[in-house]
């Protein structure tokens, strides 16, 4: 699990370097998610940045 804290702890500081803001609750799940080497289908509204989620 420690592994897990630390990749995500490495994943929002990069995304709030990225982005200027931090990340919204479904970019969060989908870190998490993928963290844990899971797949991930991501729906939410547009103008929901779920791009960002995926591809940063």
């Amino acid at each position: 699990m420690g592994n897990a804290f630390t990749i995500k702890g490495v994943l929002f500081i990069r995304f709030k370097n990225l982005t200027g803001h931090d990340p919204y609750p479904h970019q969060i799940a989908t870190f998490e998610a993928l963290s844990r080497g899971e797949s991930v289908i991501l729906r939410a509204p547009t103008g929901s940045v779920k791009s960002e989620a995926v591809s940063n």
